[in-house]
């Protein structure tokens, strides 16, 4: 009786040993399974710089909630990298209140990180450019060029102008409105292409070929030196268009949110 318990218990033994030796093996194995990274997320934002004041709809406050909820680990706007190093009152003189304020709302917690590029004649004098830029737009709606397409272009800038006054921060994010900027910038590209307007073609933030590579390359060295991060990019929506399209095809392995319908 008693050989046959010793028998019983050697052999209840063993299957535990078996046991915890295979669970051992699995929990080795498991541990020499090295981490999956996880994967890089971008969310794109275009904001409406002075409009955020005044349109209801796509107030600064929500702008501040939208990235909040994105609760991002990197969030880029559009600022020089080196001006990051100015107070809050030296950057609203130098750009938006869209970027100030989202700086100041979460530099404390959050890695900022600025991928502006500025022409040398706004670093030299920003007044004169912007107020010759001003004057660009005035002239364009004014001009004879094409009169027999001057209510066109004036629907569309107008139209333009009245989405980002009145409308939704999901409107102005949308793949509706950023056909609508890329074709009020290709209009405006056709008019002045040969004429005497030309020389306003570095003027349009969306239109010049030189910010935009240069935005692109900054834009490039913060996806790449943040990899597996969720990084969060605030732009003037005018950028959208152009933006979109050089993430999509620069970054296809990355998760990118272009719009703010997308779940």
């Amino acid at each position: 009786m008693r050989k046959l318990i010793c028998i019983m218990l050697i052999g209840a033994m063993l299957v535990f040993m078996g046991g915890w030796t295979q669970t051992a093996k699995e929990e080795t194995k498991k541990e020499k399974v090295p981490n999956k990274p996880e994967k890089t997320e971008v969310f794109l934002i275009g904001s409406i710089h002075y409009n955020h004041t005044t349109n209801p709809k796509y107030s600064m406050q929500f702008l501040l909630d939208y990235i909040r909820k994105i609760n991002p680990d990197v969030i880029a706007i559009e600022v020089n990298e080196e001006d990051l190093e100015m107070s809050y009152e030296e950057l609203n003189e130098e750009y938006p209140p869209d970027f100030p304020e989202v700086k100041k709302e979460f530099e404390a917690h959050k890695k900022i990180v600025g991928f502006n590029w500025k022409p040398q004649a706004q670093i030299d004098d920003r007044q004169s450019y912007l107020n010759t830029r001003k004057q660009m737009w005035m002239d364009l709606v004014a001009s004879p060029l094409r009169k027999e397409e001057k209510a066109i272009v004036q629907t569309v800038m107008n139209t333009h102008t009245s989405v980002i006054a009145n409308c939704s921060a999901y409107d102005v994010n949308s793949e509706a409105f950023d056909a609508l900027t890329k074709l009020k910038q290709d209009l405006v590209v056709s008019i002045i292409t040969g004429s005497e307007y030309d020389s306003y073609r570095d003027l349009g933030g969306g239109i010049s070929e030189e910010r935009k590579a240069n935005i692109h390359n900054n834009i490039k060295q913060i996806i790449e030196s943040n990899s597996g991060k969720k990084i969060v990019i605030v732009t003037g929506a005018g950028h959208r268009p152009h933006m979109v399209q050089f993430i999509s095809e620069t970054f296809p392995d990355v998760k990118f949110k272009a719009y703010f319908n997308e779940s």
